[in-house]
């Protein structure tokens, strides 16, 4: 026996007793202090009538004690009971199970054996020293702080989706109260949710794709980040209603690129892109005061908004101002124009600009540049043909032959909308001097004399100045006899129409217009209302007649004169048939 080996004791059993021991030697060490310090305190007090028992502070301390050795020996109970069930079921275990898997399964018993006791002990402790009374303040602080903990319990039950969701509803309800604050912070919270990541790469993907030329992918990727029935990702939005200001605008148009816009800027009322497409929604709509309070605020950001700020300016007569965004709006334009290729509203921006600000040498500079860039462009031409017409009046009387010689090139673009013609016209309608001089150099080169002088003419006659008219088509029959036919049938027309009448001198002009082109069918009409002035009903009927193989522009008139002929005639069947064709 005495060579026996002593028995170890279990590792619970162990920790028990240490927790055990640990325990009452604390309780111990408290309950010597509070004497000491309850004795000095009583001492101190006890003249004064009053019950030592009372005043003692460190009563706690000697409750404390008795409490622990009591609430350590329930431990104890407790740790011996798990550890002797750990012991029990490692025995178990030995005999079914290798020696290694029994102690494993023992070992949670074990822990769970002594942490519990040591917990319980501080749990009982700490419930059997507080003074509730005072506990009862923090009720107010836990009402205060119960949303907080809420949040904080809550919050990770919540996906990444379900909060977006929440603050994009949040900001919509706070912008439509125009609650700015709250709006800017649910965007905030937004934007830390990584919310812009994810759809700026899908953007950036559909703006490479357009980069690429595949415009149909570009805009079925932007129209899943921005659809038309609710608020999207902003800058898809903007790029969707930008992308539909090209081609015919119509009004269905221009509603989609104001859904866009809306959406974009009711999401993110701050974004300046957006902001600046407002602005050309306002001006469709006519809401120019607020286009224009707009512009003030995006024009630094935006310098081509110094072009409608030049127009409005100038149409409220500001010349300040407007010379002022004209500056701008050419410095700007120079400077893009260094770094890159202008479109061709860009070039007329610019051009115009420097026709404000008087430079029209520098204009006609800046639109052959687009000449280069867009060659036949009709809207160009045009643009460039008045703005050398504006050259040579201003250097007419100065320098003459600069003058003349932007008159020369007008003539060469010609444009289809007769605006050379028109500006000479007016200018020897007005009798000036110089420019008939000119015209009549060039008569043996080509007929613009001729032309004119015969616009000239018809400008006098829209006025119902026909005094002017009909001398002005006299002239034209003197400038070219063989290509005057047109000048006779309109003196004609004049005095035939116009009192007093003179039919015998209109008959005359009539006939000198046929002998130069027999069957115009504009020139037949004349002669034809002619002869039904003058009741020579066959002759009326003849010239009519022929009249209307032509495409004339005035079918029914001459209809209702050829009824009223064959009706004279003793016609009625013809005459009814062409009051038919007349309208009745």
């Amino acid at each position: 026996m005495a060579g026996k080996k002593k028995r170890r004791k279990p590792i619970s059993l162990v920790m028990n007793e240490w927790l055990y021991e640990g325990g009452r030697k604390f309780g111990a060490v408290l309950a010597s202090i509070s004497d000491v310090f309850e004795r000095l305190i009583g001492e101190g007090v006890s003249g004064s009538g009053k019950s030592v028992k009372k005043l003692s502070v460190f009563l706690p301390l000697r409750q404390l004690a008795s409490i622990r050795n009591g609430l350590s020996a329930v431990g104890k109970v407790i740790g011996r009971a798990l550890a002797r069930l750990g012991s029990w079921i490692a025995k178990l275990a030995d005999r079914l199970l290798p020696k290694w898997l029994s102690r494993a399964l023992a070992w949670p018993f074990v822990l769970i054996g002594t942490t519990g006791s040591f917990l319980l002990d501080f749990a009982g402790l700490w419930w059997w020293t507080r003074e509730f009374k005072k506990l009862l303040w923090a009720i107010p602080a836990f009402v205060l702080a119960a949303p907080l903990i809420a949040c904080m319990i809550l919050s990770p039950l919540y996906s990444r989706s379900a909060k977006i969701v929440r603050y994009r509803q949040t900001m919509r309800d706070a912008l439509e109260v125009n609650n700015q604050a709250l709006a800017d912070l649910c965007l905030a919270k937004l934007n830390q949710l990584g919310l812009n990541q994810a759809e700026r790469a899908e953007f950036s993907a559909a703006t490479t794709l357009a980069s690429k030329g595949q415009m149909d992918a570009a805009r079925e990727k932007m129209q899943r980040l921005a659809p038309v029935e609710v608020p999207g990702f902003p800058p898809a939005h903007a790029w969707l209603a930008l992308q539909l200001m090209s081609g015919d605008m119509t009004p269905e148009k221009w509603h989609l690129i104001e859904t866009h816009v809306g959406h974009a800027l009711f999401v993110d009322p701050h974004n300046l892109f957006a902001r600046r497409l407002q602005v050309e929604v306002d001006l469709y709509h006519d809401r120019n005061e607020q286009a224009v309070e707009a512009m003030k605020s995006l024009v630094t950001g935006y310098p081509d908004l110094n072009y409608p700020l030049l127009l409005h300016y100038g149409e409220m007569g500001d010349v300040v101002k407007a010379r002022a965004s004209a500056r701008e709006l050419v410095d700007y334009s120079h400077e893009l124009h260094a770094t890159q290729q202008l479109d061709l509203d860009e070039l007329l921006r610019w051009a115009a600009a420097h026709e404000y600000l008087d430079q029209h040498d520098r204009a006609i500079e800046v639109l052959d540049i687009a000449r280069q860039q867009y060659v036949d462009d009709e809207r160009l031409n045009n643009r460039l043909t008045g703005t050398l017409l504006a050259a040579f009046w201003k250097h007419v009387e100065v320098r003459p032959v600069d003058a003349y010689a932007h008159l020369e090139r007008a003539l060469e673009l010609r444009p289809p909308n007769n605006q050379v013609l028109v500006f000479l016209a007016n200018e020897v309608a007005a009798g000036k001097a110089s420019v008939i001089q000119f015209l009549e150099q060039r008569q043996t080169e080509d007929d613009l004399l001729l032309q004119v002088t015969l616009f000239a003419g018809d400008l006098h006659f829209r006025k119902a100045d026909y005094v002017a008219a009909l001398e002005l088509y006299r002239q034209s029959c003197e400038i070219d006899p063989n290509a005057a036919g047109r000048g006779w049938n309109n003196q004609a027309w004049i005095l035939a129409d116009t009192e007093p009448s003179r039919l015998s001198e209109a008959l005359e002009a009539a006939n000198r217009a046929i002998e130069i082109d027999e069957m115009h069918p504009e020139f037949r009409e004349t002669r034809g209302q002619i002869f039904l002035k003058l009741e020579q009903w066959e002759a009326a009927a003849a010239d009519l007649q022929q009249a209307l193989n032509g495409d004339l522009p005035n079918l029914a008139e001459v209809h209702r004169a050829l009824a009223k002929a064959y009706e004279q005639l003793g016609e009625d069947e013809l005459a009814a048939a062409h009051r038919r064709q007349a309208g009745g």
